[in-house]
């Protein structure tokens, strides 16, 4: 669920192989990097301060998805 109080289900229709989720806080600093492989990931982000986060998937350094996750 988006806010979340720390653990991010990640769930996609293609397999993400080769695939790195990456998330940023606010002043565009990385906080978080997760390799992916398959169609499903859980990350844990509870060490997160609260606040409003970009998440991205990227894939042979192209982004195929961005999005935002708050945090509680």
């Amino acid at each position: 669920p988006n806010p979340t109080d720390g653990l991010l289900n990640v769930l996609s229709s293609e397999p993400l192989t080769e695939a790195s989720l990456i998330l940023l806080n606010s002043s565009g600093q990385l906080v978080h990097k997760q390799d992916l492989d398959g169609r499903s990931a859980q990350v844990n982000f509870r060490n997160c301060s609260p606040g409003l986060y970009q998440l991205q998937i990227k894939r042979g350094g192209t982004t195929v998805f961005t999005g935002r996750v708050v945090f509680n």
